[in-house]
């Protein structure tokens, strides 16, 4: 009896990774950034990267693979990625020829979170080499101490306005852009901030900063969203911060945002 298997064209596993084997005659190391070769029964063959901003790439596996090895990739979307020199969110990066590693001198690639042992958080570009909006807007919000309820800052413009499209935006903050303290006769509170955009009077999106619960203490937080203007320019912005604190008593917050990183699609 002859059994027929029916090869999937790639293979994927559960998680969407891409069945691949390492083509480039040397070990690949752990999170490698690769270039996709051709596909031969349903296996992709990686490359080490041999250009410099290649647009076919794909990442590796947490752990290193053998010369000839079979893995499932990565998706290039928010996932991690080897990198080399200092990465700071909203950064641009892309491979560079001859190497595993996404290098801040090319493109292709923005990064979503800062370096951590030569690894960062990373999100390809559609097309490579997006256009990219760095806002300094040393942005804070003092609400000093309160009760439970719902507050708003006052707007912030963002000059120069951005056109109608979409975005996917990134803060990059102060060290501790949230803080929290609570009296003694709290058990415990919780706040909330979020961040709206807007067009003039038209709100375009809300998307949640940090929730914190704690009696006493700070911590910070980042906003990594995707924003649909709707046909709209983007010109400013604010921040929503809700506290609910059980029973009788105040809390201090204090909202800090150094600069908002937006990567139109």
């Amino acid at each position: 009896m002859i059994e027929t298997l029916q090869q999937l064209t790639p293979q994927k596993n559960l998680n969407n990774g891409i069945r691949c084997k390492n083509t480039s005659g040397e070990e690949m190391p752990a999170f490698a950034a690769f270039m996709i070769g051709s596909e031969v029964s349903g296996v992709v063959q990686a490359i080490k990267p041999n250009e410099d901003s290649a647009k076919q790439v794909l990442l590796g596996p947490p752990n290193a693979v053998p010369a000839n090895g079979i893995f499932f990739s990565r998706s290039p979307y928010d996932e991690f990625s080897a990198v080399t020199g200092t990465v700071a969110i909203g950064d641009t990066l892309g491979t560079a020829s001859g190497s595993w590693q996404l290098s801040t001198d090319q493109t292709g690639f923005v990064a979503t979170g800062g370096d951590s042992g030569g690894v960062a958080r990373v999100r390809f570009f559609s097309g490579g080499g997006a256009d990219i909006y760095d806002y300094n807007v040393g942005f804070e919000y003092n609400l000093g101490s309160s009760t439970s309820g719902i507050f708003y800052s006052p707007y912030a413009d963002l000059t120069p306005q951005l056109d109608s499209g979409v975005y996917d935006f990134y803060t990059k903050s102060v060290s501790s852009p949230v803080g929290l303290e609570c009296d003694s006769t709290i058990s415990e509170a919780a706040i909330q901030a979020d961040i709206e955009f807007y067009n003039g009077g038209t709100r375009l999106l809300s998307s949640q900063l940090t929730v914190l619960r704690s009696v006493d203490g700070s911590s910070g937080g980042l906003i990594a969203a995707s924003l649909d203007s709707q046909g709209y320019p983007v010109t400013r912005f604010r921040i929503k911060v809700s506290i609910s604190i059980p029973g009788t008593g105040t809390a201090y917050a204090l909202i800090s945002i150094g600069s908002i990183v937006f990567v139109k699609r």
